[in-house]
């Protein structure tokens, strides 16, 4: 069961996430999906739709976009980011 904090603040770095990622030039056509974090709210799986090629850019490109959402969110900390594919695309068919 996931607690009502975590949905919200699950929510609140969505939308964050997706607002950083379209004023990013090279990231812009990545769609963020949905957020899904642990109970402790240390790790965000964040599930991209669209942007299959670019799955690893922006798992390399993590720690920089966890400083970013810091400068947004007012968390004591903020959770590591994990970028997932998902869709269709994903699938490798």
């Amino acid at each position: 069961m996931v607690s009502r904090r975590t949905q919200r603040v699950a929510s609140t770095v969505q939308r964050s996430l997706a607002a950083l990622l379209l004023q990013d030039p090279e990231f812009a056509r990545a769609a963020v999906v949905t957020v899904e974090l642990n109970a402790d709210l240390g790790t965000a799986r964040v599930y991209i739709d669209n942007a299959l090629p670019l799955i690893e850019q922006l798992n390399v490109a993590a720690p920089r976009l966890r400083t970013r959402l810091a400068a947004t969110l007012m968390l004591r900390n903020t959770p590591r980011l994990k970028f997932i594919p998902c869709g269709p695309s994903s699938q490798g068919a």
